[in-house]
């Protein structure tokens, strides 16, 4: 891509309908690392400004929640950052230098995206649609 030429960066509600297509399609929660490319950034040179736009961008919507990948209530991220899942209200500017100060890359993998299971189908429930 022509650095004269910038990705298009998703409204709140394109990364919402981006995150449930991931979520449709292939599993019942999406890596951090995946909604950060779909938003328009990439990941090697992502800012701290760019990965908190991101999950502002996801926790503007009650339905959908940020987990991390181990699943524990007792990991430094959930202790420091009020719990699993992460609260919607949790400071995502603080979030986002701890993510670059502590392991950038694996958090973005370690962060998942998940739309609450109780408000949405499991992705193997949803109809196949031919075509």
């Amino acid at each position: 891509m022509s650095p004269d030429k910038p990705n298009k960066i998703l409204t709140s509600e394109e990364t919402y309908d981006a995150v449930i297509d991931w979520f449709r399609a292939e599993d019942d929660w999406v890596n951090l690392v995946y909604v950060v490319n779909d938003v328009g950034y990439d990941d090697e040179t992502l800012t701290r400004e760019q990965l908190q736009d991101v999950m502002d961008k996801v926790l503007a919507h009650k339905d959908l929640q940020l987990l991390e990948a181990t699943g524990s209530y007792t990991s430094d991220l959930t202790q420091e950052f009020g719990g699993y899942p992460l609260p919607q209200d949790v400071d995502t500017a603080r979030l986002s230098d701890y993510i670059f100060q502590k392991d950038k890359s694996g958090y973005l993998m370690g962060i998942m995206v998940a739309p609450y299971p109780d408000i949405h189908k499991m992705p193997y429930e949803y109809e196949e649609t031919p075509g």
